[in-house]
C-alpha cells in the first residue's frame, strides 16, 4: 500500500476502494443486463456491441453547454405547448445493435411519463456535445446507433470550440437504411419538426463560454 499516504485507508476503506475499482465488468452483457446493473453503479456507463464502457468526467465548460442544450430545448417545448419531456443526460436510448447510450440531452412526446423509467422509449431528438475524448464517436459510431431508432429524427451534434451545430434529420426511409439531410448552423433559427420546436443556435451556447470551451 505505498502508493497511498500512511493512514488514508483503514482496511474497510481499503477493500471498499478496491471494489469500485473492479466493478467494471469484463464479460459482455445483453441490454436488459446492462441496465440492471448500471442502475445500481454511482457512474454512468454506456453499452457498445455489449461492452460496458465508461463515460468520462465533464470539465466545467461542457457541463454547461450541456445544460444550455437542455435549457434551450425545454423552453421550446414550453413555448409550442407541445406534449413532450425533455432529458438531460443519464436516461438511456436503447439501439437494435445491442447498444446504449447517454445522449446528453433528449426529447421524448406523446408518451406516459414513469418517473421510475431508465430508458426513452421513443426519443424524437437526441443531442450530444463534442468533447475532445468523444469527437470521434459523436460524428461516426453515435450517428449510426441513433438513426438505427426508428423514432429519432433529429440528432444535434454541438461544437462548443466553434460554436457550431450540426443538425442531422432523417428524411425518410429506405431498404438500405435512413435518409439523412446534414445542415451546418452557426446563428439564426433552428426548426426541429416534427414535433415542431422553434429555437436559436444561439441560445445553445452560454456568454461565459464565448471564448471556447
Amino acid at each position: 500500500m505505498g502508493v497511498f499516504p500512511h493512514g488514508w485507508l483503514d482496511n474497510r476503506d481499503e477493500t471498499c476502494y478496491f471494489q469500485i475499482m473492479s466493478a467494471l465488468p469484463k464479460t459482455r452483457m445483453t441490454i436488459a443486463e446492462f441496465l440492471k446493473w448500471s442502475a445500481d453503479q454511482p457512474d454512468d456507463y454506456e453499452l457498445v456491441d455489449g461492452e460496458v464502457v465508461a463515460m468520462s468526467k465533464d470539465r466545467k465548460g461542457h457541463n454547461r453547454t450541456k445544460a444550455r442544450a437542455f435549457r434551450t430545448l425545454d423552453d421550446a417545448v414550453l413555448r409550442a405547448k407541445l406534449p413532450c419531456t425533455t432529458y438531460t443526460d443519464g436516461v438511456a436510448v436503447v439501439t437494435p445493435k445491442n447498444t446504449v447510450r447517454r445522449p446528453d440531452a433528449s426529447v421524448e412526446c406523446d408518451r406516459d411519463f414513469d418517473p421510475d423509467g431508465l430508458v426513452l422509449d421513443n426519443p424524437i431528438i437526441v443531442v450530444e456535445v463534442v468533447s475532445k475524448s468523444s469527437e470521434r464517436d459523436d460524428f461516426e459510431s453515435k450517428f449510426t446507433d441513433y438513426f438505427s431508432i426508428p423514432s429519432i429524427i433529429h440528432y444535434l451534434i454541438v461544437l462548443p470550440e466553434k460554436r457550431m451545430v450540426l443538425h442531422h434529420q432523417r428524411s425518410g426511409q429506405g431498404l438500405d437504411g435512413p435518409t439523412v439531410l446534414s445542415a451546418i448552423r452557426q446563428t439564426g433559427e433552428l426548426r426541429l419538426d416534427p414535433p415542431g420546436l422553434v429555437l436559436t443556435v444561439e441560445e445553445l451556447f452560454a456568454p461565459e463560454l464565448a471564448a471556447g470551451v
